[in-house]
């Protein structure tokens, strides 16, 4: 019999009561239930079985319902049931010959593979997913240049003024500082306006040991403070944190700042957030009797996150008569996140006129970053390589750091020392396959390791961990659950050899993810930046989609796939295949080669 016919006659003996129930003990969690898998039931087998039937359906009916059994099978997309194994991401262990990825994105509504009903045989076809790498639609670094010029009566700073609740403008304001020092010669200050204060009562050691930093000096915090906090939980929550409590987002969250207009305080009293004229002129008063008596006028001023507060800023400095520094936006996701839909447009314009303003400067962290922002709008902002700069004191002060001799220590990025570690570190996997997916990785994990030969141990942190523990581990695995992260970087500029899951992995999970949680839900929300909430005012290029090739084509911009010296898995087995044989020692050399470069490109 044909293909076809084969297919059909496996998805009908698995349509049996006796089969169903096999099927659903497989995806059920055996450990609470007390029983394992049936050892004859195929699940990978029956999944493509129901997938050929698909494709050889004669009517739009029956092609539906083979879909539907597929998305209850695989237990992906918006119905997706929390106490089932999401065992889609793992079946092509075996090396099936239909790709989990093409099964997944046909259940959840993209094209598959052609059948041919005559032959009853799988038509050749292209690849579901584009390659890495896209000849038409990258942006390329060379194209870029940094937009904002320094004025002429412009005072020679001597440190950095701060304002970010993210640590990927820290790294940023820790290289001017570095630049800054070196220009001067003498240690420059970085004074960090943001939550520092608040870490440091959680007791978080590596933010109490990045604001006893000496090179450059660190100021964590100052009299603007309470002020600035108060905002920037009224922009990224909504309402203000009553005492011993933690603040619970308001009613109009995620667009906490409002447009303009004569409801707009009353609206916000009512259910949290703040207008944007009322952000603008707090910010001015902020700066006028906190700010610039402090340091303002002997620095430069480094705003980052959250983005719509330093566009505020900048509208507070240029058109309210006050004396400003120059300005420099750190850029990381969308610049627009916590507006209300009818700011974004204006926003949008906003930081393209900014982009072009004397004493003003763009800058961002990430290759994803840098095609969104082009997308978007046509907006062309620089690239500064991400350094990880805060780690050195951190890593010193354990003795875990390399000492470089250099004339310029400044241009020597953090390396941390672990060539006689046996250990993996692995990202946490819970959060873009669920606590049930990250126990089955863990479990395939030690499945594998019987049949191959596995020298590293893949170990993983599921809370915070200090910078310290690094030493115990020779190279990482990083399960990405959003396009740009800065935990990926920060492993990366301390030279750690990082195995990342490629497209034919990624895909069908970042699909899977915006099917299942179409909407922001908080803060950790996956996969964030291209979502609708925050797509209003920009390009048709730059709004998400949820379609395999759209995930796709934005996957391949990430620095996942661009930065160089990335390996990339296919499954779990390629995985530990390629770990086995890794040579760590020239993969961490040319790393430290490739973020030494990455440094003096950012210093020049």
């Amino acid at each position: 019999p044909g293909i076809a016919e084969m297919a059909r006659a496996l998805v009908n003996s698995k349509d049996s009561e006796s089969a169903r129930d096999a099927l659903k003990r497989l995806q059920m969690h055996h450990r609470e239930w007390g029983y394992g898998p049936d050892p004859d039931v195929c699940f990978a087998g029956y999944a493509t079985a129901l997938y050929v039937v698909s494709l050889a359906a004669e009517d739009n009916y029956e092609r539906d319902f083979m879909r539907w059994q597929l998305i209850q099978l695989l237990n992906v997309g918006e119905y997706a049931q929390p106490d089932l194994m999401p065992l889609a991401w793992f079946m092509d262990i075996g090396g099936w010959p239909v790709p989990v990825a093409e099964i997944v994105t046909f259940a959840l509504g993209a094209a598959g593979s052609r059948f041919d009903s005559a032959t009853g045989s799988l038509l050749a076809a292209p690849p579901p997913l584009p390659p890495h790498l896209l000849a038409a639609g990258t942006v390329h670094d060379t194209q870029f240049q940094v937009k904002g010029s320094h004025a002429s009566d412009t005072a020679v700073p001597k440190g950095v003024l701060l304002i970010s609740t993210h640590m990927f403008a820290l790294d940023n304001g820790f290289a001017l500082a570095d630049a800054i020092g070196f220009s001067i010669g003498r240690t420059a200050f970085l004074r960090w306006y943001g939550f520092p204060e608040k870490f440091r009562r959680k007791g978080f050691t590596h933010v109490r040991q990045i604001c006893a930093s000496t090179k450059p000096r660190v100021l964590c915090g100052g009299s603007a403070t309470q002020a600035i906090d108060r905002l920037q939980e009224l922009i990224s929550i909504g309402r203000l944190a009553t005492t011993g409590r933690t603040a619970r987002p308001g009613r109009r969250w995620p667009h906490n700042v409002l447009d303009d207009g004569p409801q707009a305080q009353r609206h916000a009293s009512l259910w949290g957030g703040v207008p944007w004229t009322s952000l603008v002129t707090e910010l001015v008063a902020i700066w006028r009797d906190h700010l610039r008596s402090e340091d303002g006028d002997d620095t430069v001023l480094l705003c980052g996150y959250p983005a719509v507060l330093c566009l505020a800023l900048d509208e507070a400095l240029t058109h309210h008569g006050l004396h400003s520094p120059f300005l420099v936006l750190a850029l990381s996701g969308t610049p627009v996140e916590y507006a209300e839909a009818s700011l974004q447009s204006e926003l949008w314009q906003r930081l393209k006129v900014m982009a072009d303003r004397p004493n003003r400067a763009l800058l961002c962290i990430s290759h994803f970053d840098q095609a969104h922002y082009w997308a978007a709008g046509g907006m062309e902002v620089v690239r500064v390589g991400f350094g990880a700069r805060y780690y050195k004191d951190a890593l010193s002060q354990h003795n875990l750091q390399h000492s470089e001799a250099s004339p310029e220590p400044h241009l020597c990025p953090p390396v941390v020392r672990n060539e006689g570690s046996r250990h993996i570190l692995v990202s946490r996997a819970k959060l873009p396959l669920g606590a049930l997916g990250a126990e089955l990785l863990w479990q395939m994990l030690d499945d594998l390791c019987v049949g191959h030969v596995c020298p590293y141990r893949f170990l993983s942190y599921e809370v915070y961990f200090d910078y310290n523990v690094l030493h115990s581990f020779r190279a990482a695995v990083f399960f990405p659950w959003n396009w740009e992260l800065v935990t990926f970087l920060e492993w990366y500029a301390v030279s750690f050899p990082i195995f990342v899951p490629g497209p034919s992995w990624a895909v069908p999970v970042i699909l899977h993810s915006l099917h299942a949680f179409p909407e922001v839900a908080g803060n950790g929300s996956t996969w964030v930046n291209l979502r609708y909430e925050w797509a209003h005012g920009v390009a048709a290029a730059a709004r998400g989609s949820m379609t395999a090739d759209a995930i796709a084509r934005w996957y391949a911009q990430t620095d996942y796939m661009r930065l160089p010296h990335v390996k990339v898995f296919a499954h779990l087995a390629d995985l530990v295949r390629q770990a086995a044989g890794a040579d760590l020692n020239a993969w961490s050399t040319a790393l430290r080669a490739a973020n030494v470069r990455a440094y003096r490109q950012a210093a020049a």
